[in-house]
């Protein structure tokens, strides 16, 4: 899809629609889909009210449109550790459809709109995987990141999660970790960014870019492998066990040196196919472009030695090997 055409219309001139989709993991390759959701909307004219003390975060004005929510039955249990988080077991999602089949639905609810989540790269890859793996192929739209553009205008945040951009701008709470009320939260925060840019009858898609980064599609993510290549299998073994990876890595800060790596998860973005992993050597999280790690082996680990576990955003706790 090319998304040139669409860089010189004004915010007022295409429908939007925020969304948000939950799942059964951190990986938009390997993990499946459990809800999706979606908040239609079109930008009104006119620049936002000007701050004030009562109200110091003004929206843009919109009209709001229909909205989408469905359940979806991923086809695999409800892995323990993400039930906390959306709260959707087993038994919330047994009677929904499978994800095809909500998929199907939702593109033709989306139409011709352009999508905004809240790093989309997940939400659009999940998708795109999905279908990847039934032999299908996926719809021409596009999408922009909203968690590229408040960092561009709102200095100061502790973080730029939704949940904290919604409490540092004071925007409308919602209930986080929801598809339909993160949906809503998403829209609420490109709101907030656009009437900080200006009248969205002036400001256009391509003003937006320029600060948000380019608009994505859903064949930038059907392109990019879904699989491990066959000399790196090790990999996913070693994720589903919770074992440790000496890997020697072609590039990188640290050159060709082998380094300890705990992986957590596979995840497209950027073209490509990466390992997302703790990195001993440089003790912090790292991302790994699959193409060039050269070779992985698994270290054996004594019963005794804990676990060390993502919990999200960059979060890792070392955990008892016998809990896991």
């Amino acid at each position: 899809m090319d998304t040139a055409p669409l860089l010189h219309r004004p915010l007022t001139d295409v429908t939007w629609i925020a969304f948000d989709t939950e799942a059964t993991g951190y990986s938009n390759v390997t993990a499946r889909l459990v809800e999706i959701a979606g908040a239609k909307f079109r930008f009104l004219p006119g620049a936002a009210p000007a701050p004030t003390a009562e109200a110091p975060h003004p929206l843009a004005a919109v009209e709001e449109r229909e909205t989408f929510q469905e359940l979806v039955n991923p086809g695999i249990p409800m892995p323990p550790e993400v039930i906390p988080i959306h709260g959707l077991d087993d038994a919330a999602v047994k009677d929904a459809a499978p994800p095809l089949a909500v998929l199907e639905r939702f593109f033709a609810f989306c139409d011709d709109a352009i999508l905004l989540a809240h790093y989309v790269p997940f939400d659009l890859g999940i998708m795109s995987f999905a279908r990847a793996r039934a032999g299908k192929g996926v719809p021409r739209l596009a999408a922009l990141d909203t968690s590229i553009l408040p960092k561009r205008l709102f200095a100061g945040a502790p973080n730029y999660s939704l949940e904290t951009l919604v409490k540092f701008l004071a925007l409308p709470k919602t209930d986080a970790h929801r598809a339909m009320p993160d949906a809503f939260a998403t829209r609420n925060l490109f709101r907030r960014c656009v009437a900080a840019m200006g009248d969205p009858a002036v400001v256009t898609i391509g003003d937006v870019v320029k600060l948000a980064g380019p608009l994505l599609t859903f064949e930038q993510f059907s392109e990019i492998p879904h699989a491990l290549p066959p000399e790196l299998a090790i990999v996913d073994d070693a994720i589903a066990r919770h074992m440790d990876l000496m890997v020697e890595y072609r590039g990188g800060s640290k050159g060709g040196v082998p380094r300890r790596v705990t992986p957590s998860h596979l995840f497209a973005k950027d073209g490509g196919l990466f390992l997302e992993g703790y990195c001993h050597l440089d003790q912090a999280p790292k991302s790994f472009r699959v193409d060039r790690i050269a070779s992985a082996t698994e270290i054996t680990a004594a019963p005794d030695d804990p676990v060390l576990r993502n919990r999200g955003n960059g979060h890792w706790v070392k955990e008892p090997r016998e809990t896991v």
